[in-house]
């Protein structure tokens, strides 16, 4: 069957259709525009390489972190945009401090169906491969064996001078995600990484949605 990548923008908008909330964030597609758009959502910001297919844009050397003024933020965008990828836009996001990631996603597997999966996130996924899964959808009980499950749980908690993670926010974001199959049944993968927990909010910075059958949703 045919699959679709989608571009995280477009993600971030087929998963707000299923009530999974995002920060704030602009698609520039001129060197003005995301300067612009940086100076409205306040210093500093990411500006990251958007396209289809794009799925791994650290690894592409795709993403500028930590951008502190107008013209960092215009140099970035030159720089990303001369990186020889299929860019539609940059993505002018707010910078997220926090110093723990997690990642949740929904995959389908074929025995037995939708799992929901959450553990750690960012750089540590494929080194600890600390992750739990479950069969979508799933109950808040559900969501909570699971976060009980990951061997570095303490994470959840207060971690080097920061709050603990927001509970009621994580295990509402893992019961909405794993509902998602039954909202969009061509959706074959969804990949939330990092969430970064901070102040009281949980930031999904990015996103992955791969379907297939295109445009039957």
């Amino acid at each position: 069957m045919a699959r679709k990548v989608f571009s995280e923008y477009q993600s971030k908008a087929f998963l707000r259709e299923c009530g999974i909330e995002f920060p704030q964030e602009f698609l520039a597609t001129s060197k003005a525009e995301s300067a612009k758009m940086a100076e409205k959502m306040g210093f500093p910001v990411v500006l990251k390489g958007c396209g289809e297919g794009i799925a791994h844009k650290t690894e592409k050397n795709l993403v500028r972190l930590n951008l502190k003024d107008k013209t960092s933020v215009e140099s970035a965008y030159e720089d990303l945009t001369s990186s020889g990828e299929k860019i539609d836009g940059i993505i002018v996001q707010k910078f997220v401090p926090g110093k723990r990631e997690f990642i949740a996603g929904i995959l389908k597997d074929q025995q037995f169906g939708y799992c929901v999966m959450f553990g750690l996130g960012g750089i540590f996924t494929e080194i600890l491969r600390d992750v739990t899964f479950r069969l979508s959808p799933i109950s808040t009980v559900d969501a909570e064996e699971m976060l009980h499950e990951l061997k570095h749980s303490r994470l959840l908690g207060e971690f080097r001078g920061e709050q603990a993670i927001n509970m009621k926010k994580l295990l509402d974001l893992l019961c909405k995600l794993s509902e998602v199959p039954l909202k969009k049944k061509n959706v074959i993968e969804v990949d939330l990484n990092p969430l970064i927990p901070w102040e009281n909010n949980i930031y999904i910075v990015d996103a992955l949605v791969v379907t297939e059958d295109e445009g039957k949703n």
